[in-house]
């Protein structure tokens, strides 16, 4: 059993978390880009997963925008900028910037490249379903096939 890390972030609202354990759903998605031009990869997944909830209401997601720790001292005007870049609130409450250990936290999740977003099915801090990169119908439909067997539970 994989079990994602424990971590600590705070949502672009100011809200303070512990990862995994203050995550909202019986089920959750945390959605891990490294990188900033990683958005547009992390809009198409969130996209499929606002119509997903719809038909599968089981889970939540979350974005988990992960940055080194040596930026920490810059996070008031990198989570500013970003909050002022996200008009919509019920977004900027699910986007929670973590400055961590990142070498220590890929390790941990068995990530070797940055070049990749990660995708986590979390039941606690449990990883039931992984996926990276970007969002396929293929990617797609083996999440909601998951999550599929795990309603009918």
């Amino acid at each position: 059993m994989k079990q994602f890390p424990k971590i600590s972030g705070k949502d672009l609202e100011g809200k303070e978390y512990t990862l995994p354990f203050d995550l909202q759903g019986e089920y959750n998605i945390v959605i891990v880009p490294f990188l900033r031009h990683q958005q547009i990869v992390v809009n198409y997944w969130v996209a499929y997963l606002e119509e997903l909830s719809k038909k599968i209401p089981i889970f939540e997601f979350y974005e988990i925008p992960t940055l080194s720790l040596g930026y920490s001292a810059a996070r008031f005007m990198i989570d500013g900028g970003m909050r002022a870049g996200i008009p919509d609130i019920k977004t900027r409450k699910r986007t929670i910037t973590v400055y961590i250990n990142k070498n220590r936290f890929k390790k941990q999740l068995g990530i070797r490249t940055e070049q990749y977003i990660s995708i986590f099915l979390l039941k606690n801090d449990e990883i039931i379903w992984e996926e990276r990169g970007d969002f396929t119908k293929e990617k797609g439909q083996s999440l909601e096939n998951f999550l599929s067997n795990l309603n009918k539970k």
